[in-house]
């Protein structure tokens, strides 16, 4: 076998000697980057997460808050309408109209206990919802013969037998007549003492995604609610890996062309 030599002049040398000693004095640098500042990206990293997640807890909390409060007010216009129609019916719409500028909120009414608002009317809501154009419309559906009157709705039922002072939030549902994926805050009427509805306010899940959105977009992950029935509330383009299968079997979802559960582990 014919042996190759390989031969350097003096440069040459000077200049492997000089590569070879910088590579070598980088080791060390290298090994105290990875052990001290990784951990403090890693620790920034976790503060900037902190800081967003708070924000959207408080940014969260004001919005519902806010619903909350609507219907409050919504449920004591209730308990003192003229029981004219035409000009119930405009009071309480101007009402609505004021939190037309927030987006988050989907829709709004009045649900009357059977009979009491109208002795010849058996249903005799006033519901306004959001339209395509980001307008009120008064919807009429819900007083319409069929065999679910609103008054075996989720969000109405629990409040019937409720303490006076109850504010009931639902469960993640789509509105059959809007189509539109939300939570509702209901807040029982009394008229001294007695029961005799309702009051309601939508929350778009949409917008609570959108919401989450801003803030967790910088970040390469997801992020999602747990509601109280341990429903995890997402949005269509989470995938279902990132999801604990641990943490529930329900998923919800935020677009407006589906709400319903999945199994996790399926």
């Amino acid at each position: 076998m014919k042996k190759i030599f390989l031969s350097f002049n003096i440069t040459q040398k000077l200049l492997l000697f000089f590569l070879l000693s910088i590579a070598l004095s980088l080791i060390p640098f290298l090994v105290i980057m990875y052990h001290t500042v990784k951990p403090k990206v890693i620790e920034q990293s976790l503060i900037d997460i902190n800081y967003r997640t708070k924000n959207i807890v408080t940014n969260l909390q004001t919005q519902l808050n806010h619903a909350q409060t609507l219907a409050i007010s919504l449920a004591r216009m209730g308990e003192n309408l003229s029981h004219n129609s035409n000009s119930d019916k405009k009071s309480l719409n101007r009402f609505l109209q004021q939190a037309k500028n927030n987006i988050n909120i989907a829709g709004g009414g009045i649900w009357p206990e059977e009979y009491l608002y109208n002795k010849q009317k058996k249903l005799a809501s006033f519901f306004w919802a959001r339209d395509s154009s980001n307008n009120f419309i008064f919807i009429d559906d819900y007083n319409q013969d069929n065999p679910k009157s609103y008054h075996n709705e989720d969000w109405y039922k629990p409040l019937k037998k409720a303490n006076k002072d109850t504010i009931y939030w639902s469960e993640p549902y789509k509105d059959p007549y809007t189509n539109v994926a939300m939570v509702t805050v209901s807040v029982g009427m009394y008229k001294e003492n007695t029961f005799i509805g309702i009051s309601t306010i939508d929350v778009a899940l949409t917008g609570i995604e959108e919401l989450i959105s801003e803030q967790t977009g910088a970040f390469d992950g997801y992020t999602y609610l747990v509601d109280n029935k341990h429903n995890i509330i997402v949005n269509q383009g989470i995938k279902k890996e990132a999801i604990p299968a641990s943490l529930s079997k329900n998923i919800i979802f935020t677009n407006d062309k589906f709400v319903g559960s999945v199994d996790v582990n399926g």
